[in-house]
């Protein structure tokens, strides 16, 4: 059986067990850099969201000898595990200053989401966009992000610039900078705040760091933290280099005169062919900030 057999088949396995107070229908979802992730969407009759179960690593589990009754199953077991109530704390406030404090912002690559961008507020940052979302937790504290868009912003007849303050301030706060040697991270080891006041020495013991936020998640945005780029000079008493590794985190590498750009290029390249994910790619390029001359710059 192929894959569009496979998940005709179990749409309607899961629609039967479901019954008719139940709509299920395979949906695809756009994700980051023009990718789209098919989900199989079970909701409620004159329900507008449910969560989406993706329905790819259910093929796979069928292929490696899951019935489809199984998976049927184990389908309908992940979305009632997953499910959120969708109350009316979800949803965007209609109102500004009822949202504001929830507004972050994220780094996503500018070419690769052209299309998104159009009806989205952002700011170009060299080949990267700055782009919104209003951050919400579910009733088990699990954070959810809802994507800001033009229609959003003309709701609260705000403007971009607007936007950009309210992310700056609230992103820093929730989501604040952890930074952590090579060695810490593979080890799984304590990350440091970036901001805490340092004295041991510990910054310099190894020859790249890994800068994401405390969940690990949308974390690539800290390096555009306010003051994070001087900071970071100041820790290694140098310039540095800013490697994409992800939409996730960054990789800083202390210009010591070990590495060439064309090289950490060629890393980040590597790394985004073989081991990142399509969708969770951020850039092929790499940044370099001068402490001298207080400017970020994208290496060519």
């Amino acid at each position: 059986m192929d894959y569009n057999a496979f998940k005709t088949t179990l749409r309607e396995l899961v629609q039967q067990t479901m019954g008719p107070e139940y709509l299920v229908s395979v949906e695809r979802i756009p994700k980051n850099n023009g990718v789209f992730r098919e989900c199989m969407a079970i909701r409620r009759q004159k329900e507008n969201a449910a969560p989406a179960v993706y329905v790819k690593p259910y093929f796979e589990r069928f292929k490696k000898g899951v019935t489809l009754e199984e998976l049927a199953g184990q389908m309908i077991k992940e979305y009632r595990d997953s499910r959120v109530e969708f109350s009316p704390e979800f949803i965007i406030p209609k109102d500004f200053e009822a949202a504001a404090s929830c507004i972050c912002y994220r780094l996503v690559n500018y070419e690769k989401n052209k299309e998104m961008l159009k009806t989205m507020p952002h700011r170009q940052i060299l080949d990267l966009a700055l782009i919104y979302y209003c951050r919400m937790e579910d009733s088990c504290g699990r954070p959810a992000a809802v994507l800001i868009h033009d229609s959003h912003r003309l709701m609260w007849n705000a403007k971009e610039e607007e936007l950009f303050a309210r992310a700056r301030d609230n992103t820093c706060r929730i989501l604040p900078p952890y930074m952590g040697g090579m060695m810490q991270v593979i080890c799984d080891t304590e990350w440091d705040n970036l901001f805490d006041n340092r004295t041991d020495g510990r910054w310099r013991e190894e020859n790249m760091y890994v800068l994401t936020n405390k969940e690990k998640c949308y974390g690539a945005v800290c390096f555009l933290y306010p003051q994070a780029l001087e900071k970071i000079s100041s820790i290694f008493e140098s310039s540095f280099y800013i490697l994409p590794s992800s939409i996730h985190e960054s990789i800083i590498v202390p210009d010591s005169g070990q590495f060439f750009p064309e090289d950490l290029q060629l890393i980040v390249q590597d790394v985004n062919g073989h081991y990142v994910s399509e969708e969770e790619i951020l850039s092929d390029h790499v940044y370099y900030y001068d402490k001298d001359r207080k400017i970020l710059k994208m290496e060519k």
